[in-house]
């Protein structure tokens, strides 16, 4: 099994991008540049927390990657679409110590059904920010499984809603 190739990948996340785009989810290929170290799908996830959708949620994504793990074996079996996103908070995160940050990240990653949160500085970066990560496997002459991906996009739009709403509400009592 071969390493996939570039155009391999964007045509798989234009198959992945048309299934979500259909389902109403905003989803895009994106190319390699300036804004994004890789070919990746942007996906903007809706918020269903109280039945209805949230008005003006613009930060509400994630960008989707195609990964293979060990790039120099040319005897891969598995590919992997990875979900990554960043907790964009209106609150100064500062003001919490990595104590009470790290106690909330646990305390929402034992409701998490899929992915895990974790706090650190994105590559290139010095500042800690909250990110959250899924990865789905499939073997790599197979394409992926559009429902298992979407559901996936589902469960991370209400379990980024719950991670923002307990670091807000924290960093709002510690002002």
């Amino acid at each position: 099994m071969p390493i996939l190739t570039e155009k391999e990948k964007k045509e798989e996340l234009e198959s992945i991008a048309d299934f979500l785009n259909d389902l109403d989810f905003p989803a895009k290929v994106m190319t390699k540049g300036s804004l994004f170290p890789a070919l990746c799908i942007l996906i903007g996830f809706p918020d269903y927390s109280d039945g209805s959708e949230q008005e003006g949620e613009d930060d509400r994504f994630a960008a989707g990657y195609i990964i293979q793990f060990d790039p120099e074996n040319e005897k891969q079996l598995t590919k992997y679409f990875m979900l990554y996103t960043q907790v964009k908070l209106a609150g100064d995160l500062n003001r919490l110590t990595v104590e009470e940050i790290l106690s909330v990240i646990n305390d929402v990653n034992r409701i998490t059904k899929v992915g895990a949160f974790f706090y650190g500085p994105i590559e290139g970066s010095t500042v800690p920010c909250i990110q959250f990560r899924h990865y789905i496997g499939c073997a790599v002459d197979e394409p992926f499984d559009v429902g298992v991906v979407s559901e996936s996009i589902i469960e991370l739009s209400g379990i980024y809603q719950e991670m923002k709403d307990r670091i807000s509400a924290r960093i709002a009592a510690a002002e």
